[in-house]
């Protein structure tokens, strides 16, 4: 799953390169865009990635169903990536009671597409089958018999009972909630057999989860302890389970798909299908970038979820009078980080040297020539983040480096480093040099940052990783062949919340990638299997554990919440573990003849390549954020939000 999160983010990242003429562009839009346009069909044509080689009919059977995951399944709650804003989707309300418990009722009138209600068992269904954020919340799950008939097959409300010494906010319970975005894909009817055996198995186990064993596999209230394998053999049967038709529930359901096309259709028995205006998704799978351009020049793709450089927006704006391209932050900074266990990066001075010998402004224009430069250390999370999160004393704390190399000379020599002929040399007389490793999409910041190396002294190899896959299983080794990477350095997938980003970098990847030190006590799964990190909090009253922070960061308060997340970003920009070179921009672009309901009209009748990146608390944040279907999945398509100019 965090590969395929991780490739469709990168597709937002990517500044793609095309040679040809540039013309005079028509920079505003001309036509009157709340007039109807010239999509009669209601067709939405995009740009789509799914397993070429064909998928299985059930979202966790294998395969990458890719849109139809997107329109085809809902979960109970959806959060927009970047925003604060909630959507009810199959739940009707949740209600967040004072006792410790959440009561969650299921929409009346949402189904499965073969008709089916959906009711709360097959949410049930679906977390005795996964281990998610929420579930290490959760104390206990139930379908109440609202229907007093003494079988809870038919009935519509969850009642969730949380763990009472983890209890989340109520913000932060919503949040768990809507971070599982699938929750209502598993059909208790369809799969009946492992689901009944996986309630039967939990409820034989004698062993309660309590504070003190609470660190292992856990399900609804109980340690599962010898019995996990079973569950993870239960859980490979259901995967492999074949259903005749598709288990879905969202707005749209397959009508084809072939290897370079899917088309979706709507869903009759759609709670909201009244407001759901596009009759039909058209999805193109591409091979090459320069035909996503050609069919965005000539009109032949709606919508397309990323960036070109400046140089080709301005030839497509040229090409196609009805262009709009909108941009955004997407809570990502690209910059360089250390494998710690090389002992290069051992010294502090050294590792402080390193931020200041790049040109950051150079290496964003390399990168992505919409981003922004940062001259801070890597920090946990993204600068748009921090400033939403820590106060603007905390904020105001983290460092900022320049482009001074005659101060990361200084640094070195004082480290024991000696520049020789024109090149370093560390503490003992060795030739520095530095194997950097990168995936295929930083390939222009990697040469970047190797060019600026090597004028400064210092002999660089990059190390081109490939793909996702290989690029971490290469950085995660114990004798990783990389000494630093160019990578992101900080991002979240996870949720409005400074959460989400911890989660990603201490539990998913960069972490990972430094080999941060762990206080293991030979006993996995315990707190003291976690990274050995400190930080000092800002009050002055002391250091403490990253790991012990993160691991209750959603059941802090709003004061709290900020003075940990503060303590944890500042102190962790003070190891300078890593350098950040830019915060990420991410793009949409529409064709607006056919496509309406679009935001910043008065900018786009000015310039149709848009330039205005609103910060979070702008007005404009949320409407321009959601024009990512990556960020918002399909919500507002399937609010009629974004509709056909028909």
């Amino acid at each position: 799953m965090y590969k395929k999160l991780l490739l469709m983010l990168l597709t937002i990242l990517v500044s793609i390169s095309f040679v040809g003429c540039q013309t005079e562009v028509n920079i505003g839009y001309t036509g009157v865009y709340d007039e109807n346009g010239s999509n009669t069909d209601k067709v939405l044509r995009t740009v789509g990635s799914w397993t070429k080689t064909g998928f299985a009919n059930h979202f966790h059977g294998g395969g990458d169903a890719g849109p139809l995951i997107i329109f085809g399944i809902e979960g109970l709650v959806q959060y927009v990536r970047t925003t604060d804003e909630f959507y009810y989707l199959l739940a009707e309300s949740i209600v967040h009671n004072d006792d410790g418990t959440s009561l969650v009722t299921i929409r009346e009138d949402a189904k499965w597409f073969n008709g089916d209600p959906v009711v709360a068992i097959d949410i049930l269904s679906y977390y005795i089958l996964n281990t998610t954020d929420l579930t290490r919340y959760v104390y206990n799950m139930e379908v109440l018999d609202t229907n007093n008939n003494g079988v809870i097959d038919d009935d519509k409300e969850l009642l969730i009972t949380w763990k009472s010494w983890r209890e989340p906010t109520d913000y932060a319970k919503t949040m768990l909630i809507a971070l599982d975005t699938k929750n209502g894909s598993v059909q208790y009817k369809e799969f009946k057999e492992y689901i009944d055996y996986l309630i039967d198995l939990v409820d034989s186990i004698d062993t309660v989860v309590t504070e003190d064993n609470d660190y292992g596999e856990t399900r609804f209230g109980k340690v599962l302890g010898d019995k996990a394998q079973l569950l993870y053999d239960k859980y490979n049967e259901f995967r492999a389970h074949r259903p005749d038709h598709y288990i879905g529930n969202g707005a749209y359901m397959l009508e084809s798909y072939s290897e370079n096309q899917m088309v979706l259709v709507k869903n009759p028995y759609y709670y909201n299908y009244d407001e759901v205006k596009f009759e039909r998704l058209e999805f193109q799978q591409y091979s090459s970038t320069n035909q996503i351009y050609a069919d965005l020049a000539s009109g032949n793709l709606d919508y397309v979820d990323g960036l070109f450089t400046p140089e080709i927006m301005e030839s497509l704006l040229s090409s196609n009078e009805n262009l709009v391209s909108y941009k955004y932050y997407d809570q990502g900074t690209v910059g360089m980080y250390y494998d710690l266990e090389k002992p290069i990066w051992d010294s502090d001075l050294v590792r402080e040297a390193f931020q200041y010998i790049f040109d950051r402004d150079e290496i964003t224009q390399a990168g992505n020539a919409y981003a922004i430069t940062s001259w801070k250390s890597m920090m946990v999370m993204s600068n748009v983040e921090a400033r939403q999160y820590l106060s603007a004393e905390a904020y105001n704390q983290i460092t900022n480096y320049s482009y001074n190399q005659e101060k990361a000379a200084e640094l070195l020599i004082e480290a024991g480093w000696s520049k020789t002929d024109g090149k370093w040399y560390n503490e003992d007389g060795d030739l520095v040099e530095l194997n950097i490793g990168f995936q295929d999409i930083f390939t222009k910041p990697a040469q970047a940052v190797q060019s600026q190396l090597e004028n400064f002294g210092i002999t660089v190899s990059l190390k081109n990783g490939g793909d996702w896959t290989t690029w971490f299983g290469n950085a995660k080794l114990e004798d990783s062949p990389y000494d630093c990477v160019v990578a992101f350095t900080e991002l979240n997938t996870y949720g409005t919340h400074p959460g989400g980003s911890m989660k990603h970098f201490f539990d998913t990847l960069q972490a990972h990638v430094l080999h941060l030190d762990i206080d293991d006590n030979g006993t996995p799964g315990t707190e003291d299997d976690e990274w050995s990190i400190e930080v000092d909090l800002l009050d002055g009253t002391g250091s403490v554990r990253i790991a012990d922070l993160y691991r209750n960061i959603y059941t802090y308060n709003d004061a709290d919440l900020q003075k940990y997340t503060s303590a944890i970003v500042v102190g962790f920009s003070q190891y300078n573990y890593g350098i950040q070179f830019y915060e990420n921009i991410a793009g949409s672009i529409f064709d607006l003849s056919t496509v309406g309901g679009l935001p910043l009209v008065d900018r786009f009748t000015v310039d149709r390549n848009i330039t205005y990146i609103p910060e979070p608390l702008d007005s404009a944040f949320v409407d321009v954020a959601k024009t990512n279907i990556y960020f918002t999945q399909a919500g507002p398509y399937i609010r009629g939000e974004f509709y056909p100019r028909s």
